[in-house]
């Protein structure tokens, strides 16, 4: 079954003023990008984050690089909303509410494209990386996080032991995900892999952030 992208919109609007408060993966994978991205050599005029939220990391390129125009957009109302509330009131973000599959920009805008955890959401992502492509400039760098198959693979299994239903979203494995980057007509492709583990005392513990930052199983 293929996931509703007003579902996904609803869920995580409803989570958009106690996101940050549960968003712990969120915020190491970011960090990790953006450690990444500290090492490429970039000077850019136009950046977008793709699946922005809060903005959290849209301030954070803001705040990185100083002469750059940050546009954020995420398909969440209610994630626009509350990014907006945080705005500086001299370096203002535009956040808008669009959808990556049919970005509001004309081709060629972005010297640079931003993502963290936001494409594992997409139905197509072969479709998501050729329109992302579209709005990159050409020699620009696009740099995403997504999750991998093995994603709460405890919870998954867990499940199992109790029915066969689908309890938990599954994602793309990573070889995969690489050939669709290619395919879309990215050059210089380079894929890294993390293991991030987080431990919980509890089962609740873990149910409880998933719903706090809407990503509870919505397929």
């Amino acid at each position: 079954m293929s996931i509703s992208k007003d579902q996904i919109a609803e869920s995580f609007s409803r989570a958009a003023s106690h996101y940050d408060d549960s968003a712990f993966l969120q915020k190491e994978v970011a960090s990790r990008v953006f450690e990444r991205l500290s090492l490429m050599n970039v000077n850019p005029k136009a950046i977008l984050d793709v699946g922005c939220g809060t903005g959290l990391c849209s301030r954070e390129l803001r705040d990185t690089f100083k002469k750059a125009k940050v546009t954020g957009i995420d398909i969440a109302p209610g994630m626009i909303e509350f990014a907006n509330k945080n705005q500086n009131l001299f370096r203002k973000i535009n956040y808008q509410v669009a959808d990556v599959d049919s970005l509001p920009f004309d081709s060629n805008s972005f010297d640079v494209i931003f993502s963290n955890l936001t494409v594992q959401w997409m139905p197509d992502l072969n479709k998501t990386l050729t329109e992302i492509n579209r709005v990159l400039k050409p020699g620009g760098l696009l740099i995403f996080s997504t999750l991998g198959p093995d994603t709460l693979i405890e919870l998954k299994q867990s499940w199992q032991q109790v029915d066969d239903g689908v309890h938990v979203n599954n994602f793309i494995d990573m070889h995969n995900v690489g050939d669709m980057v290619f395919n879309s007509h990215f050059e210089n492709t380079v894929m890294d892999r993390d293991v991030i583990t987080l431990t919980y005392k509890t089962m609740i513990g873990l149910m409880k952030d998933l719903k706090g930052i809407g990503a509870h199983n919505i397929d």
